[in-house]
């Protein structure tokens, strides 16, 4: 098996064994250091990839270093220096949307990436969103950014993570072709926005620092290039190692680009050595690919997509984009699972096969990887695997051209297996694989493997405005930050983006976001008070507010906020331009994909504009809900009398729409018939005199025990009754709200589900600001000792790991407590709690 692994990459073993390690180990420093001497010579580990010339007849676009956008432009480095406002190194998520955001801010841009053909690559998994993640995705899009609208174009498979609970926990989430995803984002920023952005294929060396300013960067080829603010995203490439069983391991951050060196190993050791930034060694991992025609399918559970598809990006219509239907219903994803002859396999395997560095470093604790869970958690027997669909043919989507080159790069006949991330030997690899019920003959077209990298501690170095507080104009986003995952390195990139071209252009306040506001804020919040000693990962329960923070509302939250900090930017003043900017300063909007962006705004205004009717909407709906119509039970129990629902028994106390949809008697808005509710809210007001005056008042009036005139539940319910005077009282009383409920309940599932979720979470609001605000008077409250060892009895609804964290710890108080890394606000709530009913009880065994 290696064998072939090795002859595919071209690259032999022993190449793999003596020459690929760039990264060595120090023992008595106990690090890792950049060793320029063991750099390969070997042609398939050149360096010459970045420093290439091109000869007349080479047309391809790699290495280019073309400056189109660039204030000083010149064929011969010597004679000029390129200048720009903002810098973005490397084309990840992250890369992509600080480029984005910068760009859309009007600041003078330059993407510096290792290869144009990796922008925006999803590097592991062929999926977007999940439980928080999805979240962030919203909010990125909310914000003006990429993800959202580019997986929207890429999705061929959608579900709703967390469905049969509450909203606020909802985690949508798509599976992406890989080629599409990455095409449209290419597609993106090498030709929709190559007029405005310019992009350099190329590797930076070092950064320009002067009085603890940024001033530029320097690339490998030694090409100066001069900037305000630079924003570093390098992702797994910082001092990256890739791992695969004991005895390979080359540098790299992405298996993909073997035989490339690109692993910013010498920014690493300017960062460590000369800027002194606290840093530390994190791990990943990803599971093999396996071939689609080897799996015995008709053996696994299926799981299918979602009847119902929602946009993640806010400007795609939900009825519209997808036309109302699944966009490809033939593409399953299936269920499997190892069993107890894998585990045995696995073991045999850590044991013989796993390197030091993998066996050591500390790896994502909510994704690890196979070997973990199988050593972790010894008594379970099986260990849920789903394997996903890369892609879908060509002929399947309108967006392949029917020419080979396409073809060939198209992933349909690639399978993602979801839930076993591996770096034994590609052989033992495939010995286990072949014990799983479905893949008894699976051939395996890529071994999984492990990557270790460096990252930059952001408690110690970060502001919450994503700045190093030792560099003024140095932003950091992604993995280098110590996250994990594509969605939490995009909601920091748009950030750093936007903060990035504010420091550049001097035109406005910094954007920052509280984690009481969105999930973003919660990651950033996270990352600069607690730190990371474990790849950080988002989710809903590391929030307080999570109720507030819904995948249904992001946009309702951040838009208008995003929005409105624009508008308040300045013209840039002559003396914050340089000499290009002072003929080039915009005094119009700028326009991308038909959109009009402010100067200082990554919100358009056709953004704003459908932001505005949407809130519009929502808020005429939660008012007819909240104020107009009300019953007593006794009227409600008759409405839902074929439902034998139950009100209570406080029947002098009116329950209005949102009260009962709180209590969840109602899931969809069209289980009520608005128009009958109408009209019975008229006829009781009639009866006590509401419209005595009324001009020709006929009304009938209904006792309220009355059951005769009540329109059956499930008939039209936009029907109104041939009654001139009811229908003119109705139009009165109710006609403003009527085109926008009409609106909701036939075209905007979007705008439902946030009414539902309002309805549902309102009465938990003030309690839960009450909590939060005890929290935080109670923060030097002390935590007696018998709390602690009496945490798994008392409090099993939090994680094992924070148990562990707050034995291990043993803090004093809720503020020591609030600072260990791992612990959720909503586990300092419990605690608090907890600490308040253990004094009570002492106050009361005291006093007997």
């Amino acid at each position: 098996m290696l064998k072939q692994f090795l002859q595919k990459s071209s690259i032999s073993k022993a190449t793999f064994r003596k020459q690929a390690s760039i990264i060595g180990y120090n023992n008595k420093t106990n690090s890792y250091q950049y060793n320029n001497s063991k750099q390969c010579n070997n042609n398939n580990f050149s360096t010459s990839l970045f420093t290439k010339n091109l000869s007349d007849n080479d047309t391809s676009p790699n290495t280019s270093t073309t400056l189109t956008n660039s204030s000083s432009i010149s064929d011969n480095n010597n004679l000029s220096i390129p200048y720009y406002d903002t810098i973005v190194i490397g084309g990840g998520h992250a890369g992509c949307e600080a480029t984005n955001a910068s760009l859309l801010h009007q600041a003078k841009t330059l993407l510096i990436t290792h290869s144009k053909q990796t922008i925006g690559v999803l590097s592991c998994n062929p999926s977007i969103g999940g439980i928080g993640k999805g979240i962030l995705v919203k909010e990125v899009d909310a914000l003006g950014g990429l993800m959202g609208k580019i997986s929207d174009y890429a999705m061929i498979h959608y579900n709703v993570l967390n469905s049969s609970k509450g909203p606020a926990v909802f985690g949508p989430r798509g599976q992406m072709d890989r080629f599409r995803y990455r095409e449209k984002m290419s597609d993106l920023f090498c030709n929709r926005l190559n007029s405005a952005l310019d992009i350099i294929e190329g590797n930076v060396v070092k950064l320009i620092v002067k009085n603890e300013k940024i001033q530029g960067v320097v690339l490998e080829n030694g090409k100066t290039i001069h900037c305000k603010s630079v924003v570093i995203t390098t992702g797994t490439f910082l001092r990256g190692e890739i791992h695969i069983g004991r005895e390979i391991k080359f540098p790299g951050g992405r298996i993909s680009e073997i035989g490339k060196e690109r692993t910013s190993g010498q920014l690493a050791d300017q960062f460590y050595n000369e800027l002194q930034f606290e840093m530390g060694r994190l791990k990943t991992g990803t599971p093999p690919r396996l071939l689609k025609q080897s799996i015995k399918w008709e053996m696994l559970k299926e799981q299918h997509s979602a009847p119902e598809i929602e946009p993640f990006s806010y400007l795609h219509d939900e009825s519209y984009f997808f036309n109302g239907i699944q966009p490809f219903p033939n593409v399953l994803c299936y269920e499997t699972e190892t069993n107890e002859r894998t585990h045995e396999l696995i073991r045999k395997g850590c044991e013989e096969a796993l390197s030091d560095e993998v066996k050591n470093s500390i790896g994502p604790r909510y994704c690890p990887s196979i070997e973990i869970k199988v050593t972790r958690f010894p008594e379970k027997t099986f260990h849920r695997i789903w394997l996903e669909p890369e892609g879908v043919p060509p002929h399947s989507l309108q967006y392949y051209n029917n020419n080979k080159e396409d073809i060939v790069k198209h992933y349909s006949n690639v399978i993602y297996p979801n839930g076993i991330s591996t770096s034994l030997a590609p052989e033992r690899q495939l010995e286990f694989l072949r014990t799983i019920k479905g893949l008894e003959n699976v051939e395996m077209l890529q071994p999984g493997y492990a990557v270790s990298y460096d990252y930059i501690s952001p408690k110690i170095e970060l502001t919450n405005t994503l700045q190093t507080k030792k560099i003024k104009g140095l932003f950091l986003a992604g993995q280098i930050n110590g996250t994990t995952g594509y969605e939490e390195a995009a909601s920091q990139g748009i950030i750093a983006g936007i903060n990035a071209a504010i420091h550049a252009l001097e035109n406005n306040e910094y954007f920052v976001l509280d984690r009481s506001e969105s999930y973003i804020g919660v990651v950033i919040d996270d990352l600069i008070t607690k730190g990371v000693d474990e790849p950080y990962r988002i989710f809903t329960s590391r929030s307080e507010y999570r109720l507030l923070l819904r995948a249904d509302n992001a946009d309702l939250r951040l838009t208008e906020k995003k929005y409105l900090h624009g508008l308040q930017a300045s013209t840039p003043t002559l003396s914050t331009l340089n000499s290009y900017n002072k003929k080039n300063t915009r005094e119009s909007p700028l326009i991308l994909d038909g959109q009009h962006y402010r100067n200082g705004s990554s919100i358009s205004d056709e953004r704003y504009n459908r932001f505005l009717q949407r809130r519009e909407r929502i808020e005429k709906v939660l008012d007819l809900f909240h104020t107009k119509i009300e019953f007593t039970p006794k009227i409600w129990n008759m409405i839902f009398g074929e439902k034998h629902v139950k009100m209570g028994n406080d029947i002098g106390k009116k329950k209005s729409i949102a009260d009962i949809i709180n209590q969840q008697h109602v899931t969809k808005l069209n289980q009520l018939n608005y128009i009958d509710l109408m009209k019975r809210k008229i006829e009781i007001n009639s009866k006590n005199g509401a419209y005595v005056n009324y001009e020709n008042n006929d009304v009938t009036t209904l006792d309220e025990n009355e059951e005769s005139n009540i329109v059956p539940n499930g008939e039209d319910n936009n029907t109104i009754v041939n009654n001139s005077n009811v229908d003119n009282i109705l139009m009165k009383e109710f006609g403003e709200y009527l085109p926008y409920l009409s609106q909701v309940i036939m075209n905007a599932k979007r705008d439902e589900q946030t009414i539902i979720s309002e309805c549902r979470y309102f009465k938990f609001y003030d309690q839960y600001q009450n909590q939060i605000e005890q929290l935080a008077k109670l923060e030097n409250q002390e935590i007696p000792l018998s709390v602690l060892e009496n945490l798994h009895k008392e409090l099993p609804q939090i994680t094992t790991e924070e148990k562990q964290r707050l034995l291990k710890n043993k803090p004093k108080t809720l503020r020591e407590a609030s600072m260990i890394i791992g612990i959720r606000q909503t586990t300092l709530v419990s605690l608090m709690q907890l600490i308040l009913k253990y004094k009570r009880q002492a106050e009361y065994n005291n006093s007997q």
